[in-house]
């Protein structure tokens, strides 16, 4: 186990800095030729993958998703939703069957491209984005509101006038 250790290349400053004066040699005696090239291929395949990962000038699409917050008082509901730099365009809002209140919405790429700059590291994300809620009963669905304002979408629940008070339902023997 020690001798494979010797031969990854983050260990290597380790024994340079620990002062050894013995070059760092990728030949080994325990392995045949063909199964060191064949090493030294895969080794130099991932490098050449995680510089291409972490050094390219093009953004990258994640799946982001956006904080959420759910209030409830005497008169509404209210969700408020984080999205910045969403468009109004990019919004999209509908109420569906069994009072399933669905949002979706695109954060697209906005980059200014000028030959003279790039990108070396962003934690922007983009891409779709979709969230359904499940609407209580006492909800009104006919009076529901929606605004995008400074990067959050707060949508205002009204709460229905008209509830259905429980009540003990009287349960009668079968003849």
């Amino acid at each position: 186990m020690r001798r494979l250790r010797s031969l990854l290349p983050w260990s290597w400053t380790e024994r340079e800095q620990a002062g050894s004066a013995r070059p760092v040699s990728l030949l080994s005696r325990s392995f045949p030729a063909s199964a060191l090239s064949w090493f030294e291929d895969q080794l130099n395949e991932m490098n050449r993958l995680m510089r291409n990962f972490f050094e390219t000038d093009e953004i990258r699409e994640f799946n982001w998703r956006p904080c959420c917050q759910v209030q409830e008082n005497d008169n509404e509901y209210t969700i408020r939703v984080d999205l910045p730099g969403v468009n109004e365009k990019d919004l999209k809002v509908e109420l569906r069957d069994d009072n399933i209140l669905h949002i979706s919405a695109e954060r697209r790429v906005e980059q200014e491209t000028s030959p003279s700059s790039s990108i070396h590291f962003s934690e922007i994300a983009y891409g779709a984005y979709t969230r359904t809620f499940t609407l209580p009963n006492d909800a009104d669905a006919k009076n529901i509101n929606a605004e995008l304002k400074n990067g959050v979408l707060t949508i205002s629940i009204p709460k229905s006038k008209s509830q259905v008070a429980a009540r003990t339902i009287e349960v009668r023997k079968a003849s």
